[in-house]
């Protein structure tokens, strides 16, 4: 008997190739090793007890949070991490299947291994005995009873662990929280100023971006974010001025402090007491990457100069790579891909990262009309663009600046000049991302989506990681009247991914109405509502949040009421996050057709035509 219990007690359950160490909160297979979050480890469990079973979105849901109400994008989260961690792809699935509008279903074949944590296969012979050694399960036997009772007894044995796991915690190993829609306005400044010179280049941009990261915690303390990107401005500081490299390290070691960044503490006990023969920094950042929804941009550069100080080119070119994905406008990632390329006598690829860099950092500054890429647009500074542009000499030489013109006209309803701007331009083989999205601004504002429709997808394909892109595919395939598509790339590529900015949150509201999941919808709609609410200072935008949000849930006249006030506030449609004109907007499709609406876009265009008139 005693035998008996001990082969019990060691059973393992085996799914795919993973070895799954409940207790432990564990996977392993042949080549690596993963730790789970103990809530991921609750629903691989919840999908271990029901194999190829079709498991609604409700029932998993109350698996994970038994006696709580939590929002969405928590759930999607856990299925996100799940399938990172399995190594599964939910395009083309080998664990975790995707039914639509039902739930998911554990595809895969769920064994159990009595013998001690191997990572040899000792499956190629037929065992001896199957209720003991491994065995797939299957309904209507005496072990699948076993094998549920004991996993029940590991779940409940927990339970009250797990329900004092907050939501929050779901991702408390993400490296930082990077949402910056908490931040006041000026903070918000404060904080696209420094993005701006830290990936613009130089020891002198570097310093600047620090004075930007140091006024932003000064308005907001808790913004942890900016303590590690201070760190590792300073880190490249060392060496871009080397005489000073002591001063940079101490500096280093403060703000990495009030970081709270383990990746970072062992780059810098690596700088301090180099290794050669050390792994620790990649191993931690392997780890980091494992269990971080996003790794911060410059977190990737900082471990990719790394990397290539060590000789580790082709492993540094596939961090730059993605880091490039993530931000394609900046600048100094082209160039330092650009140089490893050129080390690894890529010469065709280290040009057209050079060009790009070139490209990049060339263009007019100075320039107010690049605005209408990089920030909100209203009445007023269309005014200011206007009048600079008719006192300033053309100048045309790049095509970010043909770009940013193409755009300005969109900006300011003047979408012949727009397009002829773009007729001139060759198109038949583009790949840089801007050209793209401007030239599915065009087709948009002809609306012509169904050719917008093929820019923003090629553009997705080139820059797959890159969330914003993903959100207009998204838009786009909405706009097309492919509603399943959108709501299946937003919830598997963003939603899962654990983004719940306002942004993706209205989008996924209006898809699921779209898909006729209203209920699903609500609750994201009234949290939007409420971030608005809870705001300081409503401006224009905020009010063109309101009337989509309203028009959504069917409320015409507050749609209408907060759509007028928009304007009245100075908004304009700003054709670089949006594609269409505001007559198309789709979250605005209830109201579309009442006469208030129609009054009101004509006097939008009224208001554009003074700008331009003499």
């Amino acid at each position: 008997m005693n035998n008996k219990t001990d082969k019990k007690d060691k059973n393992i359950i085996i799914l795919g190739e993973w070895k799954v160490l409940s207790d432990e909160n564990l996977l392993i297979s042949a080549e690596k090793q993963v730790t789970l979050l103990p809530k991921v480890m609750t629903a691989l469990e919840y999908f271990i007890e029901r194999p190829k079973q079709v498991i609604t979105f409700d029932e998993l849901n109350n698996a994970i949070w038994p006696n709580e109400v939590v929002g969405d994008n928590s759930f999607y989260n856990i299925i996100g991490q799940l399938r990172k961690s399995l190594g599964d792809v939910a395009s083309k699935p080998n664990y975790i299947e995707t039914i639509s509008k039902k739930g998911y279903r554990l595809i895969a074949d769920v064994t159990v291994d009595n013998d001690e944590i191997s990572f040899k296969n000792n499956n190629t012979s037929e065992p001896e005995n199957p209720q003991i050694n491994s065995f797939v399960i299957r309904p209507r036997t005496k072990v699948l009873g076993l094998i549920f009772i004991a996993l029940l007894v590991i779940l409940f044995s927990r339970l009250n662990y797990y329900n004092n796991i907050s939501t929050t915690q779901v991702i408390s190993n993400a490296e930082a929280d990077s949402t910056s829609e908490s931040l006041s306005q000026l903070a918000k400044q404060f904080l696209s100023l420094a993005n701006f010179h830290q990936f613009k280049g130089g020891k002198e941009n570097k310093l600047i971006a620090i004075d930007y990261y140091q006024k932003l915690v000064a308005l907001n303390p808790n913004y942890i974010q900016a303590y590690t990107e201070i760190a590792y401005l300073n880190i490249e500081l060392m060496s871009l001025i080397p005489n000073e490299k002591q001063l940079f390290y101490r500096k280093t070691v403060l703000a990495s402090e009030k970081a709270n960044n383990q990746f970072l503490t062992t780059y810098i006990n690596e700088i301090k007491t180099p290794n050669s023969k050390s792994n620790a920094v990649e191993q931690a950042f392997e780890t980091l990457n494992q269990n971080t929804i996003n790794v911060l941009v410059s977190t990737r550069m900082v471990f990719a100069d790394f990397l290539f100080k060590k000789g580790k080119i082709n492993k540094a070119i596939e961090q730059q790579k993605i880091a490039i994905d993530n931000c394609p406008t900046c600048a100094e990632m082209h160039r330092k891909l650009a140089n490893s390329y050129m080390v690894n006598m890529s010469l065709e690829k280290a040009a057209k990262y050079f060009n790009s860099y070139h490209e990049l950092s060339s263009y007019d500054y100075n320039n107010p009309i690049r605005i209408v890429s990089q920030g909100a647009l209203s009445i007023r500074t269309l005014k200011t663009m206007h009048q600079w542009y008719e006192n300033t000499p053309k100048q045309l030489n790049h095509t970010y600046q043909q770009n940013h013109l193409t755009l300005f006209y969109l900006n300011l309803g003047l979408f012949k000049k727009a397009n002829v701007v773009m007729a001139k331009r060759d198109v038949t083989k583009v790949s840089d991302f801007f050209t793209l999205y401007t030239l599915a601004a065009v087709e948009g504002a002809k609306r012509n989506f169904t050719q917008s429709l093929r820019y923003l997808k090629r553009r997705h394909e080139i820059f797959p990681q890159n969330l914003q892109f993903t959100l207009s595919l998204s838009l786009a395939y909405w706009m097309t009247g492919k509603n399943e598509t959108a709501l299946t790339l937003l919830e598997q590529e963003v939603i899962a991914k654990g983004f719940d900015m306002s942004a993706y949150q209205l989008l996924h509201a209006a898809l699921l109405i779209e898909n006729n999941q209203l209920n699903m919808a609500k609750p994201l709609l009234i949290k939007a509502e409420n971030s608005i609410l809870n705001t300081e200072n409503i401006n224009a935008n905020n009010h063109m949040e309101h009337a989509m949000i309203y028009a959504i849930l069917g409320d015409k006249e507050k749609s209408l009421t907060s759509l007028a006030l928009s304007l009245k506030a100075g908004w304009v449609s700003d054709f670089n996050l949006n594609w269409w004109r505001l007559e198309d907007n789709p979250f605005l499709f209830n109201i579309k057709h009442e006469e208030e609406f129609k009054t009101i876009v004509i006097n939008y265009y009224e208001q554009l035509k003074v700008i331009t008139s003499k």
